[in-house]
Order: structure tokens, then sequence, then C-alpha cells
């Protein structure tokens, strides 16, 4: 019996197809640094394969008309917006995502940054690769420490969650906005307040003050 086969797009680690290999015959494609080229030649190759793993290239009616044998169209992430589902869903192409590929991953990003802000990394990289040695003992080289802060979360989908479980466990207080307010017992695991959009701004504005002194801007946050 013939393999299904199945063609690459976007670059992903060899060994996370491992399995897929073990059932499937795997063709790795463009990887996305000529758009324009690497778009004709999917639609010039398109047409032998039973399915599709692709990240960011659109997959539309021409793309879809061309893939005369293809049963599914897989995106490695949340997003599935560049790919026509309604269309696809009527030449009877199945669509899936990758919901939780990059929640973990987006989530450290967003804390990382948080912890670099509070801690100044940027500075202070800034300051030793231009040769100046910072005296920590000053109190506007120090940063500050986040527990007891307030973090405000616009979105409090499955990524704002894990940033909130961060937050939690660092003593922050949460207070976040979304369409709609999560599960109660979401609300109770993270002990996050929904608050409308604007008091949330007004709040993230209020533990932030800017005040100078010695002629130099400080930001405590209060």
């Amino acid at each position: 019996m013939n393999k299904a086969k199945v063609l690459v797009l976007g670059g992903i680690r060899d060994d996370a197809l491992t399995d897929l290999k073990n059932i499937c015959q795997v063709d790795i494609g463009p990887v996305g640094h000529r758009p324009e080229d690497d778009r004709e030649w999917v639609l010039d190759h398109i047409a032998e394969y039973d399915g599709v793993i692709v990240a960011k290239m659109a997959f539309d009616r021409e793309m879809i008309d061309a893939a005369k044998n293809l049963k599914i169209i897989s995106t490695y992430g949340v997003g599935f917006d560049h790919v026509d589902v309604e269309y696809a869903k009527e030449k009877g192409i199945v669509v899936s995502n990758c919901p939780k590929s990059v929640l973990r991953p987006t989530a450290e990003l967003a804390w990382t940054m948080i912890m670099a802000s509070a801690r100044r990394l940027h500075y202070y990289d800034h300051a030793l690769r231009e040769g100046v040695f910072l005296n920590a003992d000053e109190y506007d080289n120090q940063g500050y420490s986040i527990e007891g802060k307030t973090l405000g979360i616009v979105g409090m989908g499955r990524i704002g969650q894990q940033v909130a479980r961060f937050a939690k466990a660092f003593g922050m207080t949460i207070i976040y906005h979304n369409r709609h307010q999560v599960d109660d017992q979401i609300a109770a695991e993270l002990d996050a307040k929904y608050v409308d959009l604007d008091t949330l701004a007004k709040e993230a504005a209020n533990n932030v003050l800017s005040f100078f002194k010695d002629g130099q801007a400080i930001n405590q946050i209060n």
C-alpha cells in the first residue's frame, strides 16, 4: 500500500517529524525565505500531495484548487486565518491547527520580558557593551521587585492564563480584561479579578509613577 504523501512548509525540526515519517512519505518544501517564489513552487507541486503542514503561506482558493488530492491542511500554530477554511470545507479538506504548540513558549517569552523590564536587563546589557560599569548601589540602577505589584492582562486565553500562573507564583496581584469572563474555577485558580478595559488601563497607569531625581528619570512601580 502506498504511503500518503505529506508536504511540509516552513521549516519544522526534523525530529518533530519522526512519527509522521513512519506512516507517510514526508517531503520538505520551501521554508519561506522567498514568499512569491515559494508560492509558485507549491502551486506547481501541491497536486501530488495528500496532506500539507504549513506555517504562514496562504492556502486560498487558487492554492486549494491546485491541490487536487489534498485531504488535510494542518497549520503548526494557533492561527489559521491564512487558510480559506470555508472553501477547504466545500472541497472536503480537513483544516487543523495546533493551539497548544506556542502556548508555553509565548507565555515564557512574555514573562521573560516582564522580568527583564523589572530588573532593567536591557539597560545593563547596553551599558556593559558600551564599556560602562554601573554602580548597583545607586537607586536608579537597581530595578524593582515584582512581588506585590499588579499585572494587567488584556486577553485571558490560554497564553494569558499561563502568564497569570507565572505572576501568581511571583506574588503579583492579577487583573484582566477579556471579551468574556473566564470560568469561576479558572479565576479562583489564578486569583485573577475581571475588570473593564478602562479600569485596567487606569490601574496600570496608576501603578507606574515617573519622577525625576538628580535630573534622571526613574520608573517606580507602586
